[in-house]
């Protein structure tokens, strides 16, 4: 990844619901029509072993006219798979990596799929599959969804099962956003036992986003475009401009002993959000002076960043991250 100094700069975001954080002309990765391979393959027979995992989601997106691909790779920490009753000759349920969603033909989310009590980092880069899989810069949303815990398991204080996601780098900037009402924590709650995994090291450049409320299956998404308010509170997003690479953590805690640590949970991907049903409208948020204007905090003032005024819904090939559940807090860091 092409290192490049960051500067902070605090972004104080009141946003009314009807507002969105969103820059004029974002890329969008649309994982419902990409095409999942995994080390060069369709049928996981190429994966050695779990950290050898290498996805590539095929024409997830196109750049200036150029199809590319988005590829995610094990850089750090230890990956395995789900190993509750995989399929023989697998190490873990290594092939419920890929795509999620309603049926085989119409999946709408990439999908990590990670083991109870292991943690691992990510790195995702945008290639030019024709171009010798160079790197391609373009400005993108890219959310994580689905954060909750375990609700059944071993007995693990304060919650079994903790899944979170920390941004640990990019190569270009990075805002990230969650709603006011978030489920999501921005401070590691350790666990008793201890997680078999290394504690984050959490700063201004590295948020973190962990777990709070236990789900199941029933209440996962299925539409990143109709989000229901609670589905919202437990999303991640980040907007990243000018990059072509980052680096997510994705871990999870443990689930007591035995076999409930063999078991996994899902990490849902997606471009584009937007919750349902909208709450009611207020009137437009005014967009920002030219000059700075005064932050809540010490810090300065941005200078850059704008709201835009919502349009109406568009089809699925939306290039935008909007939210209609409430209010939008935000951190902004530029090259």
């Amino acid at each position: 990844m092409r290192g490049k100094a960051l500067t902070l700069v605090w972004v104080s975001l009141l946003v009314l619901c009807n507002a969105r954080l969103a820059s004029a002309a974002n890329t969008l990765l649309d994982f419902t029509n990409s095409t999942p391979t995994f080390n060069g393959d369709t049928d996981f027979s190429n994966l050695q072993n779990n950290n050898n995992l290498v996805i590539r989601w095929g024409s997830i997106a196109n750049v200036g006219g150029t199809n590319v691909d988005l590829v995610a790779t094990v850089t750090g920490g230890s990956y395995k798979a789900n190993n509750f009753n995989p399929r023989p000759g697998f190490d873990g349920r290594v092939y419920l990596n890929g795509l999620s969603g309603l049926t085989t033909a119409d999946f709408r989310f990439g999908r990590i799929n990670l083991r109870n009590n292991y943690s691992a980092n990510f790195t995702f880069t945008l290639v030019d599959p024709n171009n010798n899989d160079n790197e391609v810069f373009a400005d993108f949303d890219f959310s994580v969804m689905d954060l909750d815990t375990g609700s059944v398991g071993g007995e693990v204080t304060p919650a079994n099962e903790i899944e979170s996601v920390q941004l640990l780098g990019q190569n270009g900037t990075a805002t990230w956003a969650t709603t006011t009402a978030t489920e999501l924590s921005s401070t590691y709650q350790a666990t008793t036992p201890a997680a078999d995994w290394s504690t984050p090291v959490i700063t201004a450049t590295q948020p973190f986003f962990g777990a709070t409320t236990p789900g199941t299956g029933a209440d996962n998404p299925t539409d990143p475009l109709d989000l229901t308010p609670q589905q919202a509170n437990r999303t991640a997003s980040f907007s990243f401009s000018n990059t072509s690479s980052f680096t997510l953590r994705l871990s999870i805690g443990p689930s007591g002993t035995g076999d409930f640590n063999d078991g996994g949970r899902n990490f849902l991907l997606t471009g584009g959000v937007e919750a349902d049903p909208p709450f009611p409208t207020p009137s437009p948020s005014p967009s920002p002076s030219p000059s700075p204007s005064p932050s809540p905090s010490p810090s300065p003032s941005p200078a850059e960043g704008s709201f835009l005024p919502r349009t109406p819904r568009r089809p699925h090939t939306t290039s935008r991250r909007r939210w209609r559940s409430g209010n939008v807090r935000a951190k902004r860091y530029l090259s």
